[in-house]
């Protein structure tokens, strides 16, 4: 998938999340109620927006994205992010080749390695 686009409540809230805790970089973050952030120099994989400000929170009834997978390169990766995560306030939960952990909108991120994520299709 080439990137992910999220409805936050909070663009502070969603930067401590998604730029501190998973470490994703700030591309640009002066875009009238968004935060774009991404890896490796590319313009974004992760967007941020509060555009939908004073929408209901969708319900067990509607469509919405529950969780994702992020996965890193190797072992030593997962646990340097975990750590991280973890200094920053937000709680991980271990789950078969990773952890996983909850923004604050309740969207899950599960994280693994991509060779634990190989393993797993077999």
């Amino acid at each position: 998938m080439g990137h992910l686009h999220f409805y936050v409540g909070d663009l502070q809230k969603a930067q401590a999340f998604y730029h501190e805790g998973l470490g994703f970089s700030k591309m640009t973050w002066n875009f009238p109620g968004a935060l774009f952030m991404g890896a490796g120099g590319y313009h974004h994989q992760i967007g941020c927006n509060i555009w939908a400000a004073g929408s209901k929170p969708s319900t067990d009834d509607d469509a919405r994205l529950l969780t994702w997978d992020l996965l890193l390169p190797d072992q030593t990766q997962l646990g340097l992010l975990e750590q991280n995560l973890k200094h920053f306030g937000f709680e991980t939960t271990a789950i078969e080749g990773g952890f996983s952990c909850i923004d604050p909108w309740g969207i899950r991120v599960c994280v693994k390695t991509a060779s634990s994520q190989l393993s797993m299709a077999y």
